[in-house]
Formats: C-alpha cells, structure tokens, sequence
C-alpha cells in the first residue's frame, strides 16, 4: 500500500469518526431541546456548524480525485465554489428565508468558476515543451 493511499484511508476514517461525533451531539442536543420545552429548534446552528468542516472534507477529497493538475485546479475550485454556495443556500434556509441576499455571492461564484473552467478548456499542452499554452483566440489576450 502507498503512503498515499495510507494517508486518504486515514483521512476517511477521520471524517467517519467526525461524522459520528457529530450525529451523537446532534442527537443529544436535539433531546435536551425536546426536554426544554421545544420551542424554536435551536440545535439546527449547532448540527449546521458541525456540518460545515465535514461537507468542506468531503468536496476536498472528491475534488482530489481527479487525475490531470489543470482539470484538479478545476474540480477543486468548483468543490470550493460548491461548497459556498451551499453553505450559503444553508444559512439563507435556516434563517428563514426572506429577500433572496444569496444572489449575488453565488453570480460571482458561478462567474469566477466559468472564467477558470474556459480558461482550462481552451488551454492545450504544447507538443515541443510540454507547457501549457493559450489560444490566441480568447479575448483577454493570454
């Protein structure tokens, strides 16, 4: 086994045990607010902020999956982007809604990520010095 694949299966019994830490607190925190009158469920912040590092875990690892460096530069700026703008999406929900303020953050997500995602697809390797060039076709002249 390689020290590369001994450290992802670490890393994935770290984010299972995280994961069930968790789910425990949650659960626990979830009886004391039905114990205390259950009012306004309060313990979603708490099961949110222990969502939050785990979903950023979990993109991370997915994003590292991907086999060429150009095309991971991309899944891992789309899993970070993705992950923002779920966090985003979370806490406009857990809020309770109201005038969709989430608009804005998540255009400029979506319109950074399409930039570096263009970029990437209109690259190609040069055959001679094995660098990346970019066609002189797109707009901003790189």
């Amino acid at each position: 086994m390689t020290d590369e694949r001994t450290r992802y299966d670490v890393w994935g019994a770290a984010i299972a045990l995280q994961a069930a830490l968790a789910m425990l607190l949650g659960l626990v925190l979830t009886f004391i607010w039905g114990l205390t009158g259950a009012g306004s469920f309060w313990p979603k912040w708490v099961v949110f902020a222990l969502a939050v590092p785990l979903s950023i875990q979990l993109a991370v690892r997915l994003a590292l999956r991907v086999g060429d460096d150009r095309r991971r530069a991309v899944a891992l700026h789309g899993a970070a982007s993705g992950w923002l703008a779920a966090v985003l999406l979370a806490v406009y929900a857990l809020a309770g809604g109201g005038t969709f303020w989430p608009l804005w953050p998540l255009a400029t997500l979506g319109l950074a990520f399409g930039a570096h995602a263009i970029v990437i697809a209109a690259s190609v390797t040069s055959p001679a010095g094995g660098g990346t060039t970019v066609h002189a076709e797109l707009p901003c002249g790189w």
